[in-house]
């Protein structure tokens, strides 16, 4: 199945060619959290995770055609 995956500031870095949003196939049955583990992204690293406008949490099972986007945790001063 395909999906798209959005993500921003230092999250980028783990997206292959810096694209973005990069276009994945998955085997179906793939969670939120193992998506992160293919991408070697640390989950503490993402506190909101989205499909459209829904927030979702890392047991969400993916489904083909999902539009996820992951938001990494934003400092401030």
């Amino acid at each position: 199945m395909k999906v798209k995956l959005k993500t921003y500031g230092l999250l980028r870095k783990y997206i292959p060619k810096e694209v973005n949003p990069y276009e994945i196939e998955l085997e179906e049955g793939i969670t939120v959290k193992d998506l992160l583990n293919i991408l070697k992204i640390p989950s503490e690293y993402v506190p909101i995770v989205t499909v459209g406008e829904k927030k979702v949490d890392l047991s969400y099972t993916i489904k083909d055609g999902d539009e996820l986007t992951l938001l990494p945790i934003m400092g401030g001063g």
